[in-house]
């Protein structure tokens, strides 16, 4: 199994979901029992050295309170506003 490494994208959609947590106040603790993980597993993702799938980033926004669909088109936007064309990963 090779290692993950995020892409400039992906290091952006944590940062941003991460953000989301705390614009609400919750903690590591509290969105790992919400989550049933531990707070070493959600740290292990919000760090990057585990990889989120499309399912598991939805699991996230309903434990913290966010629309799904809001989140990924606010992903979008800022992916599209702050990269460069060649690391967008979008077909053209």
């Amino acid at each position: 199994m090779s290692r993950f490494t995020p892409t400039p994208s992906y290091t952006l959609f944590l940062n941003m979901l991460v953000q989301e947590r705390s614009d609400r106040g919750v903690s590591t603790e509290e969105l790992a029992q919400r989550l049933e993980l531990t707070p070493a597993q959600v740290q292990s993702y919000e760090t990057g050295q585990r990889q989120l799938d499309f399912v598991q980033t939805r699991h996230w926004c309903i434990a913290l309170g966010v629309p799904f669909l809001d989140f990924m088109l606010r992903l979008d936007a800022a992916i599209t506003a702050q990269l460069p064309d060649d690391q967008q990963g979008g077909a053209k």
